[in-house]
């Protein structure tokens, strides 16, 4: 899969995107109104230890914002979105359910259904995260917040990026 950037300008202003999607690679059933983000610089996560509210501030902060008013999006990727909220949704709440009926008890056996619940909440956190529109096509606003970038895009969509770029006028 290959990596495709665009840039920041072209996306805000919706011009000249390819009506297919990124993940896929199949015709855009609709357009999303997405908010891509710059990923949190490295040194950001040895804050961890001070406490997570210093980290996020730091996330906060240290992050570039880019809307992209119209990003293609089809219905593999809106199914996509709902099987990973409705998974980590039912995992969450499974766990939660289970979790005081077990909490107070000594029994090794009690432990390891601990344990369980505790991989359960954790992976729930992790589909919930994944979620997101913005997690499904898998782009993000370079640190200059010039480009947006998409690390594994879709052949058709990274050869329709590049027809387009190619078209463009001053192209040489």
């Amino acid at each position: 899969m290959p990596s495709v950037r665009i840039p920041s300008a072209q996306v805000t202003a919706a011009r000249d995107l390819p009506r297919v999607c990124a993940r896929h690679g199949r015709p855009a059933d609709q357009l999303k109104s997405l908010r891509f983000s710059s990923r949190p610089p490295a040194w950001t996560y040895a804050l961890i230890p001070l406490g997570l509210l210093f980290f996020l501030i730091a996330i906060v902060v240290m992050r570039n914002d880019v809307w992209a008013p119209s990003w293609p999006w089809c219905d593999r990727c809106g199914r996509l979105r709902v099987v990973r909220l409705l998974t980590g949704l039912a995992l969450f709440a499974g766990a939660l359910a289970v979790l005081p009926s077990v909490a107070d008890r000594r029994e090794t056996a009690a432990t390891v259904v601990t344990a369980v619940v505790v991989l359960a909440l954790a992976l729930a956190a992790v589909l919930l995260a994944r979620s997101y529109a913005t997690a499904i096509v898998g782009a993000h606003v370079t640190r200059d917040s010039r480009w947006v970038r998409i690390p594994r895009a879709h052949e058709r969509f990274a050869a329709e990026v590049r027809q387009d770029v190619a078209s463009a006028p001053g192209a040489a």
